[in-house]
């Protein structure tokens, strides 16, 4: 031979040599000098094949098969380098072998190991020649790596490096045909680092148990790179089942990255092992970056989600940050599982106050492909509507948004709103005409709302006249009481009123038919003519009381006095003057005739009080008796009797009608 192979010495510049096995030499590490090893018959065909063939057997775990070969080596030759080795290699199994030998046995089979290996480790400084040729005779078998496995970490964990780093070159992970031998060399590869050999075992296809395979890596392998790599071979091969979410759940709860933990579930739920959804969100989405996120979702997401994770998950992504939210909900989309979104949902989106109002829009968005009930999505504008509490700029913006969806709103939350909500100031208006635009509402769905709300508005009186304008202009009428209401009322000037009551007549809205008697009882002297004219058209009768207050209210606009109360006295079925009335003077309560009433109080200045008078006296009797505090008392005597309380009006009125006479 040109060279010492027990060195493994370059004979050119002293540097380590690695043997090329497509090659059949051995290459220089430093200056590339390849040297050809001349291999020559040495007779030891059959015990070189029977010892490699222990050593096969082991790698399968055939142990009885390797004893029986172990057996025929030692009669061949007993102190046959090959035949040490399969004896330290059989003796090595039997030790890690569950059952490889009686518990009895353990003690001799560990000193028998270790006395052929001190006998190995003697016989040369390096390796010895007819040892090399023995390696090399091993690597020339189809299955050789199998046994190089079994040298490796034999002699790997003897301590002996030189041995185990000559069998490691030798190794093609790749093409281990044994389980048995590749179980055992994982957890090797990954004690030592040798992660590149590591992925190679994994994806060894149907030469490995990918379920145990997987549970080393998860609880072996160091994170990174390398062991997201080995995950991801190992899903491919569904190294995981149902049966194993237990197991799952507790490496989710361990120190690994998101990100290897987001690779491992990414096949998760079509695969069925995931734990339960809480765990995945608080151990995996929660602390996930976006890319983490994006991965994990791909096992979460899947057709196979249970509903009730799904919605669950859904709960999760609407609490979150509108980044995290938007890749959720993204997720679920485009998992093609059908979502069914409830008012609550909706809800939370447009009612979140840490929000802005462009992230809130991002995620409805989001959420758009979704299906939503239609009552659900009623019932959370309503919520939004009345209590939302953003500025009136953003609650317009979102409500519009939410509007798309929404037909018309019930009358219950219009009504609500009306009198109920300020948060949108003078915008008001605006927010109630796209209420009532909105391609269902019918301005007689909503009743007399308008009349309630000129009646009880909560708005400063600017957003209140806006709002009214727009909902007269919608079309909506209101009832006779309410049209009633708002002449009665003092929240605007006489033209303002006359102008509303009559777009509320084109509305369809008109006054009942006691609404003069009603405003006169209510308003008395303080009354309108305008209104009064108005109210005479559609009006059947007035009461005593009315006449009573028009005529006794002293209005300062007493101009025209006279005739409108004539006027007002033909819709009374008594002659004017004659109805009853009751009022009180001096302390005492008096009942009498309207005519006798005018005379005591004399409420207008003289000259409407000499017509007032004289009006009524000419179709009304004055001199029958009155009540005073309950008793009958003549009209002429109280006069009499008071003269000097009277004002000076009604003593002059009085005395013209000679009332101050006995007789």
């Amino acid at each position: 031979m040109a060279v010492s192979y027990s060195s493994r010495k370059c004979d050119s510049c002293g540097g380590s040599m690695d043997y090329n096995r497509s090659e059949k030499v051995w290459v220089c590490r430093y200056c590339g000098q390849k040297v050809v090893r001349e291999e020559k018959y040495d007779g030891l065909f059959t015990i070189k094949n029977v010892a490699r063939q222990v050593i096969l057997n082991v790698a399968y775990r055939r142990m009885d098969g390797a004893r029986s070969d172990l057996a025929e080596c030692e009669k061949i030759d007993s102190s046959y380098v090959g035949t040490i080795i399969a004896r330290i290699c059989y003796n090595f199994a039997a030790l890690i072998t569950p059952q490889g030998c009686r518990e009895t046995e353990r003690k001799a089979t560990l000193q028998r190991l270790k006395s052929d290996y001190e006998r190995l480790a003697s016989r040369d400084d390096g390796i010895a020649e007819d040892e090399e040729t023995f390696y090399e005779f091993i690597g020339e078998s189809d299955d050789s790596d199998d046994a190089n496995a079994v040298l490796l970490m034999t002699f790997d964990t003897l301590g002996d490096k030189k041995r185990g780093e000559l069998a490691l070159q030798s190794l093609d992970a790749g093409k281990i045909y044994s389980r048995e031998i590749n179980k055992d060399l994982l957890p090797w590869c990954l004690k030592n680092d040798k992660m590149d050999l590591a992925k190679q075992v994994v994806a060894n296809r149907g030469n490995i148990e990918p379920h145990t395979a997987m549970l080393t890596v998860l609880s072996k392998a160091t994170d990174g790179d390398n062991k997201r790599e080995m995950i991801r071979l190992l899903l491919e091969q569904k190294a995981l089942t149902q049966e194993d979410r237990t197991t799952v759940k507790n490496y989710l709860c361990g120190d690994d990255s998101c990100q290897t933990k987001a690779t491992l579930i990414s096949a998760g739920f079509s695969l069925g092992f995931l734990p339960p959804i809480n765990t995945v969100i608080e151990r995996v989405l929660a602390p996930a970056d976006p890319d983490s996120l994006r991965l994990a979702l791909q096992g979460v997401c899947s057709p196979s989600i249970h509903d009730s994770d799904l919605y669950e998950l859904m709960g999760y992504a609407l609490n979150e940050d509108v980044e995290k939210s938007k890749i959720i909900l993204d997720a679920i989309s485009a998992s093609g599982r059908y979502v069914a979104l409830n008012s609550k949902m909706i809800t939370q989106v447009f009612r979140s106050p840490r929000r802005s109002s462009e992230e809130r829009m991002q995620l409805w968005q989001s959420m758009k492909d979704f299906k939503a009930d239609p009552r659900a999505l009623s019932v959370a504008f309503a919520d939004v509507l009345c209590t939302c509490s953003d500025s009136p700029e953003v609650r317009e913006g979102l409500l519009r948004e939410l509007l798309h969806s929404v037909p018309a709103v019930s009358a219950s939350t219009l009504e609500k709103y009306l009198l109920e909500c300020t948060y949108d100031g003078e915008n008001k208006a605006a927010i109630v005409k796209m209420l009532l635009e909105l391609p269902d509402a019918r301005p007689g769905q909503y009743g007399d709302l308008l009349g309630k709300y000129l009646a009880r508005s909560p708005d400063s009186p600017q957003a209140r006249a806006a709002v009214v304008d727009v909902m007269i202009g919608a079309g909506m009428p209101i009832s006779g009481s309410a049209v009633t209401d708002l002449i009665c009322s003092d929240s605007m000037p006489t033209d303002k009123k006359m102008e509303m009551l009559r777009r509320l007549e084109d509305n369809g809205s008109r006054p009942r038919s006691d609404a003069l008697s009603v405003y006169l009882e209510r308003c008395g002297g303080n009354c309108d003519y305008t209104l009064i004219n108005y109210l005479y058209r559609v009006s059947t009768g007035i009461s005593p009381e009315a006449i009573r207050n028009f005529v006794l209210g002293g209005s300062s606009a007493s101009t025209g006095k006279v005739a409108a109360a004539q006027r007002l006295a033909d819709k009374l079925s008594l002659p004017f003057g004659s109805s009853s009335c009751t009022v009180t003077f001096c302390g005492e309560h008096i009942r009498c005739s309207l005519l006798q009433a005018y005379c005591i109080l004399a409420p207008d200045p003289y000259d409407v009080g000499t017509q007032m008078v004289r009006a009524m006296s000419s179709v009304s009797r004055m001199g029958q008796n009155i009540e005073v505090n309950g008793s009958s008392v003549r009209f002429k005597k109280y006069l009499k009797d008071r003269r000097g309380q009277l004002s000076p009006v009604a003593d002059r009125l009085c005395d013209e009608q000679k009332l101050f006479s006995l007789f």
